[in-house]
């Protein structure tokens, strides 16, 4: 016989044996904001990094209503493709001529060829990549890199939210929880363009932000539908 069909099979089977189907899901972003101005008071340097995460994410079915999106991620995991990436933009500005002396921007996917390290619980990260970026008016790349920390400053703010979905005649009933975890911080280190650092100075706001969710789904049967639509 197919394996295929076999294996098809098989999940037909457990999903309508199984009434709860749950989904959850975890990421987290970095950002930080530097600027700084030079001895003579009239050029202004601004750098903005922001780091989004893909996450991770786990899908499958159980007999049982009450589990945790922390059990839940140490099931299958799976990554969201193509999620994870570096975002940099670099402005100078000679503020006394009204004129702008760099402008450049650039993103990165970080897969290899980098270092990237969140402990959202203890508020610190590290990142470590090279990219390139582009200036508009040239259109040509230039070597970038990027080498900061994040140290968290003050206490981390959480916000959990909770959300029943259920409508009389409906296939579906579901239940979401969200965690989301806002920790200040400072980052510091360097973002360079071919040796020079743009970031002489700690970052003026940076942050660490981390979430969860779980959703869990239950398929009514048909005598629920029936007895709920009258």
């Amino acid at each position: 016989m197919n394996k295929r069909f076999l294996v098809l099979a098989g999940f037909v089977m457990a999903s309508m044996a199984t009434p709860f189907s749950l989904s959850a899901a975890a990421s987290n972003s970095l950002n930080a904001f530097f600027t700084s101005i030079d001895d003579s008071g009239c050029i202004t340097t601004e750098v903005s990094v922001t780091v989004h995460t893909g996450g991770l994410s786990v899908k499958r079915l159980t007999q049982s209503p009450d589990e945790s999106p922390a059990k839940n991620l140490r099931g299958n995991i799976n990554k969201s493709p193509g999620g994870e990436a570096l975002f940099i933009s670099i402005s100078r500005i000679d503020e006394c001529q009204g004129k702008v002396i760099l402008y450049a921007k650039g993103k990165k996917g970080l897969g290899s060829g980098g270092r990237l390290r969140i402990a959202s619980a203890q508020g610190t990260a590290t990142l470590a990549f090279p990219l390139k970026i582009v200036t508009p008016g040239s259109g040509k790349p230039v070597d970038a890199e990027v080498n900061l920390t994040w140290a968290k400053t003050g206490n981390p703010v959480t916000v959990k939210r909770s959300r029943y979905f259920d409508k009389p005649g409906r296939l579906i009933e579901a239940a979401g929880r969200f965690k989301q975890t806002f920790q200040s911080a400072q980052a510091s280190g360097s973002v360079s363009i071919n040796g020079e650092n743009f970031t002489p100075e700690a970052s003026m706001d940076a942050g660490i932000l981390s979430y969860a969710t779980l959703a869990k789904f239950k398929k009514r049967e048909q005598s629920e539908l029936v007895g709920r639509s009258r």
